[in-house]
């Protein structure tokens, strides 16, 4: 399991399927250098779930939020313009979502059936303004967003 809590590296080395892995979660970020309003179409369906407060593994919004402002995490010479946004996300790796599969028929005696913490994902959120990172949520439906980078994240190591 990773533990960003020493730091963190955006690092551009992911591709468009998540890295082969044995860890349940694999964390990713995508940086856009715009968004533009979104025309929702009236038949536009579905339910609007907001950015978590912390994604685990020492990744909470004020700690990305504090290292973001603090010096640069990316692994490319990168200058944030005016409106670029950041989304960090925690996302089930195929294992993960074995596991995952095998813990719901495991309990499906519960009543009330929680996602084990180890198995959180979802997503934090920050916009560039005025010279500085800031946590934001914004929701999906509302905005198309022109994507520049992507990446996972890796733990910093040697600090």
């Amino acid at each position: 399991m990773c533990d960003f809590t020493q730091g963190f590296k955006l690092c551009t080395c992911a591709t468009d399927v998540l890295p082969a892995t044995d860890a349940p979660i694999v964390y990713l970020w995508y940086l856009n250098t715009s968004k533009k309003a979104r025309i929702i179409d009236e038949n536009t369906r579905g339910i609007y779930i907001g950015p978590l407060r912390d994604i685990g593994a020492g990744l909470s919004e004020e700690f990305v939020w504090t290292a973001l402002n603090s010096g640069n995490c990316f692994d490319f010479d990168f200058q944030p313009a005016e409106g670029d946004s950041l989304i960090m996300h925690a996302e089930l790796t195929p294992a993960g979502k074995a596991i995952l599969d095998k813990w719901w028929q495991d309990n499906k005696h519960l009543k009330i059936r929680q996602i084990p913490e180890e198995f959180r994902v979802g997503r934090l959120e920050f916009t560039f303004h005025d010279g500085y990172w800031e946590i934001e949520d914004y929701n999906p439906f509302d905005y198309d967003f022109v994507g520049f980078r992507k990446g996972k994240v890796e733990p910093e190591v040697g600090n």
